[in-house]
């Protein structure tokens, strides 16, 4: 790029002028030195993210650990099963319906008053 560019394009060369390169980018770090100057930071990301993860799948999934408990305290019935399966059914259609519509709250309300509507759900619902 020369210097002067104006950042419009140009029709003739069939490309982009970015603008002018006098700008003064010394101050600016490069990545490699960003990571070294923060890789406590990273790895706690990491182990946070991780640990989110797990909980996530764990309580997912904490039904199918208590299958046998909650088929002994129950009384016996042969619909057991079905409600059991139920329990997931239930617990899983949000997921499946909510991302249908959550796009369009988004886009329409914005995004700050759509994360505390559904934060704001979420606590009344646990």
């Amino acid at each position: 790029l020369e210097p002067g560019d104006d950042g419009n394009f140009d029709d003739e060369t069939n490309q982009l002028n970015y603008g002018n390169n006098d700008e003064d980018f010394s101050h600016t770090i490069t990545q490699q030195q960003q990571q070294q100057q923060h890789p406590k930071t990273r790895w706690l990301m990491l182990t946070l993210t991780c640990t989110v993860m797990t909980a996530s799948y764990y309580s997912f999934d904490i039904p199918s650990a208590l299958h046998q408990q909650l088929q002994d305290y129950m009384p016996q019935s042969s619909n057991f099963e079905r409600n059991f399966n139920l329990l997931y059914t239930v617990y899983s259609i949000p997921n499946v319906v909510l991302p249908l519509f959550g796009g369009n709250f988004v886009d329409r309300f914005g995004a700050p008053q759509c994360l505390f509507s559904f934060a704001s759900l979420v606590c009344c619902g646990s």
